[in-house]
């Protein structure tokens, strides 16, 4: 679950380790400081999806969209031979959209419920509807454009 939120929305193999890691440190030491996390399932997804965001931050100060593209696809040979074809195509059109419709994307196939992608995301209730919708668009242009055919 955490793992492949931070996959999807990072791409890199090795930033994705130390991220997950992380996330399971933070709910270590939040339990063992004895507070009471309410929707567990929604506060993983919440503090994995804060720190790929901080990642990607730091990473695109350093380097252009189309480097960053670049070094997630060398993310490892194992990877990219265990991945089919269709799915760097998938992931590669991701990468290209914004982090909050990408985010929103991962959520929906993940089958959160518009409530936690609304908290995961700090986004309104009312505005995921139409955020999610306005995503799945571009994510279809890009998908065209790149000559994907994702909705078969």
């Amino acid at each position: 679950m955490v793992h492949g939120l931070v996959t999807r929305m990072v791409g890199d193999g090795d930033a994705v380790k130390d991220l997950v890691q992380e996330v399971f440190v933070k709910l270590y030491l939040q339990l063992q400081a004895g507070e009471r996390i309410e929707y567990p399932k929604t506060w993983l997804y919440r503090v994995a999806t804060h720190g790929a965001i901080n990642h990607l931050s730091r990473t695109r100060k350093h380097l252009a969209m189309e480097e960053a593209m670049h070094v997630s696809e060398k993310a490892g040979a194992e990877q990219l031979l265990e991945r089919s074809d269709r799915k760097r195509q998938i992931d590669r059109a991701l990468m290209k959209l914004e982090e909050r419709d990408r985010l929103l994307l991962v959520l929906y196939a993940d089958g959160l419920s518009y409530r936690e992608m609304a908290e995961i995301g700090s986004i309104g209730l009312s505005s995921v509807g139409k955020l999610l919708s306005r995503a799945i668009q571009k994510f279809k242009k890009i998908a065209q454009d790149e000559g994907i055919d994702v909705f078969e």
